[in-house]
C-alpha cells in the first residue's frame, strides 16, 4: 500500500460557516465530515488535490454513546469505495495519531 498526503486543510474559521459540525458525538460527527469530504474532493482521479479517504484529526473526545467515550477513532467499514463515505475521525493524542491514523485507513 502506498499512502500520499494530497492536501492538509487547517479548519480555523467557525464550523457552521463551512458547513460542518463536529462534536463528541462519533456518528454524526463521522456523517457531517463525509459529506463536508466529499464537496472538496475532486471527482478527477487524476486531480492533484483527489483523495480516496479523508481524515480528520479533533481534540475533542470520541462518544459513541452519551457515557461510552475515550475512542481512538471511528470510521465507516470499506468507507474508501465510496467517495461519500471515504473518511475518518481520529483522536489527536500526540505522537500515537499516527498509528491511530493507519488503524482507521485499515477499517476504511
Amino acid at each position: 500500500m502506498q499512502l500520499t498526503i494530497v492536501r492538509i486543510i487547517r479548519l480555523e474559521v467557525e464550523e457552521n460557516e463551512m458547513n460542518l459540525s463536529i462534536n463528541q458525538d462519533a456518528d454524526a460527527t463521522l456523517k457531517h465530515f463525509q459529506e463536508w469530504q466529499y464537496t472538496m474532493n475532486p471527482g478527477d482521479d487524476s486531480h492533484p488535490n483527489h483523495h480516496d479517504c479523508a481524515i480528520l484529526i479533533s481534540k475533542l473526545d470520541i462518544c459513541v454513546s452519551r457515557n461510552l467515550c475515550g475512542f481512538t477513532g471511528t470510521s465507516t467499514i470499506a468507507g474508501t469505495c465510496d467517495p461519500l463515505r471515504g473518511a475518518a475521525i481520529v483522536r489527536d493524542a500526540g505522537l500515537p495519531t499516527g498509528y491511530h491514523i493507519a488503524h482507521q485507513i485499515g477499517h476504511t
